[in-house]
C-alpha cells in the first residue's frame, strides 16, 4: 500500500518593500541592502510571500537585531503581504534598527523559506 504524503508547499520570499516616513516605497530584493539614514527613516518593512499552495496556514517569524524574535500566524493566499512597523515588533524607540533581518516562513515542522533584509546605516538618502 503505497504512503500518502501531503503535497510539497512552495513558498518563496519575492521581495521586500521598505515603506519611508515620506510615503515612498523602495522594493529590495531578497537578501538585498536598503539605506537607513536619519532624514527619511523607514516605518514599515513588507516582506512579499508566493505560495503554490494557498489557503494554508503557516508561521512567519522576524528576526530584528537585537531582539527577540517575533512569530505570527498567516494564512498564504497565491501572493501574500506580511507588514512589521516597530510598534507591531515592540522595537525600543519604535524604530528599526541598523543590521540583518532574518524572515522564515515555518509549516508542517520544517522552514520553507528564508530571506534576509539589512538595514545600513550611513547610507544616502
Amino acid at each position: 500500500m503505497p504512503l500518502l504524503s501531503a503535497p510539497p508547499q512552495h513558498v518563496s520570499v519575492h521581495h521586500w518593500t521598505v515603506l519611508r516616513v515620506n510615503q515612498t516605497t523602495v522594493d529590495v530584493a531578497p537578501g538585498g541592502t536598503h539605506p537607513l539614514c536619519q532624514a527619511i527613516l523607514p516605518t514599515a518593512l513588507t516582506a512579499h510571500l508566493r505560495s503554490t499552495t494557498p489557503r494554508r496556514s503557516v508561521r512567519v517569524r522576524l528576526r530584528v537585531p537585537g531582539h527577540t524574535p517575533r512569530t505570527r500566524v498567516v494564512t498564504l493566499l497565491r501572493r501574500t503581504a506580511v507588514m512589521f512597523t516597530p510598534r507591531t515588533l515592540h522595537l525600543r524607540d519604535e524604530a528599526f534598527p541598523e543590521g540583518t533581518y532574518r524572515l522564515s516562513v515555518l509549516g508542517a515542522g520544517r522552514t520553507l523559506a528564508r530571506a534576509t533584509l539589512r538595514l545600513a546605516g550611513g547610507g544616502t538618502c
